[in-house]
């Protein structure tokens, strides 16, 4: 059993995301911390030559499994990803049975908002500790 879980930039990559959760809840010691990162759901993300949440075709609400083509993305064009909204990711949590502790959601760094200057900015990350159990 531990203490704590953590997950970097994996949850997307996951199909089984349920699956996933069950396991690590399985490993946790009652209100331990689960941490994770994805690629912010809410929003395509930051240039072309970078791999967004979810295909340029698609949209929000289109999930699923899908292939980038960008430039900078070779790992992601190997494995592919998962688009999953912001509320199956919240709801999924719930029913494994983690309460959300604390959320942020960084801004892209200068040099990625200096190369676009007219283009608001929006997170490009989504940071998330739960904890399993009661609050």
């Amino acid at each position: 059993m531990f203490d704590t879980g953590v997950c970097h930039f994996g949850l997307s990559d996951i199909d089984d995301l349920d699956g996933a959760l069950t396991a690590v809840r399985r490993l946790l010691r009652p209100n331990g911390s689960f941490v994770f990162t994805v690629l912010h759901p809410c929003f395509p993300g930051w240039g072309s030559d970078v791999a967004a949440s979810w295909p340029p075709q698609g949209g929000y609400f289109q999930e699923g499994w899908w292939a980038p083509t960008a430039a900078r993305s070779t790992l992601r064009q190997q494995v592919g990803a998962n688009h999953r909204t912001l509320s199956t990711y919240l709801n999924a949590l719930a029913d494994h049975g983690f309460h959300i502790d604390r959320t942020a959601e960084p801004p892209p760094p200068p040099d990625w908002t200096n190369a676009a200057p007219d283009d608001d900015p929006v997170p490009v990350f989504l940071v998330t500790r739960c904890r399993l159990g009661q609050l």
